[in-house]
């Protein structure tokens, strides 16, 4: 009998010890150290959104958004069509009748999971926006163990995309702008960051999640061959495609990387994955077409695609928007080149073809810089990692090759400034009480006296922000409201500073297609108390907010 069988030792014989190998220990712990690392981000994300609801009061409350609240405000009313029901999204902000469109699916889908789930619509964006986060940044370090082998390394090349930024903490310091118009690129260019798309919108971390899904999953097919592969990379790039139409294009770059990569390590033309890039390509044709036919199908939709423009800056503010990480990643570009591996120069030619795309002649250039610090993160730190670390170890001095690891970490933290000072920063001005996060009571007092007692597609007209309200909070439609998805914008904020001025006709009032208007702090601060409204019947008066209906 063995020692381990006798007696009172306390193991029996009929139950095996299992033993974890040491290699499957690591992989939990490492995968632990994601997760925790990915939970912090993303609550670290939440601190200003956490800030405003607990500085909301009986009389003000939290708008909801911290940045580009015009645009949450197209999303929360986007969310509003799914809630009801519906698939088609229809625009909230103009007059024009026009037909609906399977366009802008992801905010359409998140109103349905509202529905289903019971949660409100602010919750159901911000679960929406940490759980895309979440997904986001653990295929972000899926995709980093493709580029690094040592652990450290891959964590650090994590870390840098999750939070690179740029130095527009430094020009802000010096009040040094290229334009004294256009402000740093780390503080509103929201495409262009992980870290800023995490904070802000939740489709901008789905598409993140997306790109990289396809390109980890695109880079597992050219190893190990497999149908469904592709299969699942096409459903992919048509997710793609409902959320972000012009998305897919980039995925479509940077795929073709890899291909290139293995053509030019093997010498040859490798049919094969030429092949499966071209199924891929092909799959999302079907739905091009679909989105071709319908921003020039109609005059609204035609008016709606020529007014949204989201032009490029000068490349000045590309260039200060990632001033710290252009240097290694040029190094690392370098290196990257020497050697073909697919995953790299998959991110390389992402790198090096988005700017191109830019700076297309077409009103949506700074859209295909979305997530951009991700590939331009992972060829930095390839130039840190395999191109400076190694020159210092060997060419300075004792000190400073001990210091290494204290010094990438400090360039770390400063590359990650603006992305650090975006959430300080905001959840202090949040805590101040700025009245831009907050909404008067009373406004939405009247707004939800509206939604009970109007027809849904009815159309209120109103000063610009409190259509955002209106839209987001109830549904309903706004004569004005967005600069891109109200049509001919600047003819009619110039109507509606004219009817609360007091100088619009009343034909021009019984012509408008509006049901209703309302009359509280937004319109006061145009109307200067002149009374516009005299001819119309008033139906609510509370708290300095009016509503009235306008007469057939």
């Amino acid at each position: 009998m063995n020692s381990t069988d006798e007696p009172g030792n306390g193991v029996r014989s009929e139950e095996p010890v299992t033993i974890v190998p040491v290699a499957g220990r690591q992989d939990l712990a490492e995968w632990a150290w994601v997760a925790l690392v990915s939970s912090a981000i993303l609550l670290f994300s939440s601190i200003p959104y956490l800030v405003g609801y607990m500085a909301q009061t009986t009389d003000y409350q939290f708008g909801g958004a911290v940045f580009d609240r015009q645009d949450y405000a197209v999303h929360l009313a986007t969310m509003q069509l799914g809630l009801r029901g519906e698939w088609a999204y229809r625009l909230r902000f103009t007059s024009e009748d026009h037909p609906g469109a399977y366009v802008k699916l992801a905010y359409i889908f998140l109103g349905h999971v509202a529905g289903w789930t019971g949660l409100s619509l602010p919750a159901t964006y911000q679960m929406a926006r940490v759980l895309f986060g979440l997904a986001a940044c653990l295929l972000i370090y899926v995709l980093a163990k493709e580029f690094f082998t040592r652990q450290a390394d891959r964590r650090w090349a994590f870390l840098l995309v999750i939070g690179g930024s740029g130095l527009g903490w430094l020009q802000l310091m010096f009040g040094w702008l290229p334009n004294l118009g256009i402000s740093p690129a780390d503080f509103w260019m929201v495409d262009a960051y992980v870290f800023f798309g995490f904070l802000t919108f939740p489709h901008f971390a789905f598409v993140t999640a997306l790109l990289t899904g396809m390109l980890e999953l695109f880079l597992d097919h050219l190893r190990r061959p497999a149908w469904w592969k592709a299969a699942l990379i096409v459903l992919a790039g048509a997710l793609l495609q409902l959320v972000q139409p012009y998305a897919p294009l980039i995925a479509d770059l940077v795929l073709a990387g890899s291909v290139l990569a293995v053509a030019a390590k093997k010498q040859v033309m490798p049919w094969n994955p030429f092949l499966a890039l071209g199924a891929i390509y092909a799959a999302q044709i079907p739905l091009l077409v679909y989105n071709l036919v319908v921003f020039q199908s109609h005059p609204v939709w035609r008016a709606f695609a020529s007014q949204n423009s989201t032009l490029s800056p000068p490349p000045i503010y590309y260039l200060l928007g990632f001033g710290l990480i252009w240097p290694l990643a040029i190094l690392g570009a370098v290196k990257i080149l020497r050697t073909p591996d697919p995953a790299r120069w998959a991110c390389l030619v992402w790198v090096v073809g988005v700017p191109a795309l830019a700076y297309l002649p077409i009103n949506i250039q700074r859209r295909f810089m979305l997530a951009y610090s991700l590939p331009l993160g992972l060829v930095a730190s390839v130039g840190l990692i395999e191109v400076v670390i190694p020159w210092l170890h060997s060419h300075a001095s004792l000190w400073v090759s001990q210091r290494v690891d204290i010094g990438r970490y400090i360039y770390l933290i400063l590359c990650a400034l603006s992305s650090i000072y975006l959430v300080s920063g905001t959840a202090w001005v949040i805590a101040s009480g700025a009245s831009s996060f907050f909404d008067p009571a009373s406004l939405l007092m009247a707004v939800d006296w509206l939604a009970t007692n109007s027809d849904i597609d009815d159309i209120v007209l109103s000063a610009e922000l409190t259509g955002q309200v209106l839209a987001a909070r109830t549904g309903l439609r706004v004569f004005f409201g967005h600069p891109i998805e109200t049509i001919e914008y600047r003819e009619k904020a110039r109507q509606v500073e004219e009817f609360y001025t007091g100088r619009s006709t009343q034909d021009w009032l019984k012509n408008c297609t509006c049901q209703w208007v309302i009359l509280g702090p937004e319109e006061m601060k145009i109307s200067v108390g002149a009374t516009p409204l005299a001819d119309l019947q008033p139906v609510y008066d509370r708290k300095s907010v009016r509503i009235y209906r306008i007469r057939p």
